[in-house]
């Protein structure tokens, strides 16, 4: 232990990234009915109970914001989340073209509500063959991205 040469970021970050591309071919692969799911998490940092509790009327398109209330945060108060592009694409990938009010993510074989990934999430990164990755584990990758950009970009992330 004492003797391995420092990693470098690059090499500390590598590996996790690789694992990241099997689990998203996968996910493309084999339950692409819940992509814009993952991307919303990987993009928002979003705890899963509050992205299973989004609805539509939280979503601010123009000014590219979730406005999350404090009801339904672990926090008890209210969130405002950025959207990048990709998350603003995944809500775009399951808006019906109805415009129908109600929870973001739903059953497309039922129209209910989904409450969590447990259907399909642990499926894929088993099959990804990724051990002990939970979907918290979303949130801090988004977290860890956000904070090498800013140093990046010379910004202070807390």
């Amino acid at each position: 232990m004492g003797n391995e040469p420092e990693r470098t970021a690059y090499q500390r970050i590598a590996g996790p990234l690789r694992l990241g591309e099997r689990l998203r071919a996968v996910i493309q692969h084999d339950y692409p009915e819940h992509m814009p799911e993952f991307d919303l998490a990987i993009n928002t940092g979003l705890r899963k109970g509050s992205q299973y509790a989004l609805t539509w009327d939280m979503v601010d398109w123009k000014g590219r914001m979730l406005n999350i209330p404090r009801t339904w945060t672990k926090s008890k108060k209210p969130q405002h989340v950025p959207l990048n592009d990709a998350a603003l694409a995944a809500l775009k990938a399951v808006r019906g073209s109805d415009g129908t009010p109600g929870r973001v993510f739903q059953s497309a074989k039922t129209g209910a509500a989904l409450e969590n990934s447990r259907h399909w999430f642990d499926d894929a990164v088993a099959k990804a063959g990724i051990k002990d990755f939970h979907w918290h584990d979303l949130r801090h990758t988004f977290a860890s991205r956000l904070r090498m950009k800013a140093r990046v970009s010379g910004i202070s992330v807390s």
